[in-house]
């Protein structure tokens, strides 16, 4: 289950953090090397950690700069398996983003890594769930109900302010078109009509128009009267 915190105590463990769209996201790096299996229950025992899950670009970006940040020269487990050569995260989330090496996976029963080499980091392969890699811990933590409504209030502030905005914009229109109606047009006024205007004889009713579209190659009218 996801942590609640407030805003003055994210992954105060010393992570570091990933924003998501929804979350703050808490990565944490350890040092050492560990199979699958037992990379899971490690992370799962470290404050309701798991390993890395990546559903986006940004995310994985995050996750290169961590590799660098730590000079690491292991593979990093991923929390995922393998299903007709796709992504399958364990937490379920989506696998529309995905980063494999050319030609892999390659075997529906191995575990995903992430390379941690400076040719290939980041690139994503299949490896038997045997194999010894570095690790990092993912903790998903969520905002408290008082920073949820502090969120809420502020996000509302800015919709009035929007709102009123918009407001002030219909009525500065409606005082020019109420202008342009009283406007006296003189004789021989040619009007260009471009897609979605108004007719002439809508904006100024009192007058005649006639229509010498043919002579000019565009919608044009003329007040004739």
């Amino acid at each position: 289950m996801a942590k609640l915190i407030t805003s003055d105590n994210v992954c105060e463990d010393g992570s570091d953090i990933f924003h998501d769209d929804y979350y703050d996201i808490c990565y944490k790096y350890y040092s050492g090397v560990a199979d699958y299996h037992k990379m899971v229950k490690e992370c799962n025992a470290l404050n309701d950690s798991s390993l890395p899950t990546i559903n986006s670009k940004a995310e994985q970006d995050f996750l290169i700069n961590m590799m660098i940040k730590y000079k690491m020269v292991e593979s990093v487990w991923l929390d995922a398996s393998i299903k007709d050569k796709h992504i399958v995260w364990s937490d379920r989330s989506s696998g529309e983003y995905e980063n494999w090496m050319s030609g892999r996976p390659v075997n529906n029963d191995n575990c995903v890594e992430m390379l941690a080499d400076e040719v290939n980091r980041g690139k994503w392969e299949d490896q038997p769930c045997s194999k010894l890699n570095g690790y990092i811990c993912k903790r998903v933590v969520m905002w408290s109900d008082q920073e949820t409504a502090r969120l809420i209030r502020d996000s509302r502030r800015m919709l009035d302010g929007a709102i009123s905005k918009i407001g002030t914009l219909e009525k500065d229109l409606g005082a020019k078109i109420t202008q342009l109606e009283q406007t006296q047009v003189p004789i021989g006024f040619l009007y260009v009509q471009l897609p979605d205007q108004a007719e002439p004889k809508t904006l100024w009713p009192a007058y005649t128009w006639s229509d010498v579209t043919a002579t000019y190659g565009q919608r044009v009218l003329k007040m004739v009267a």
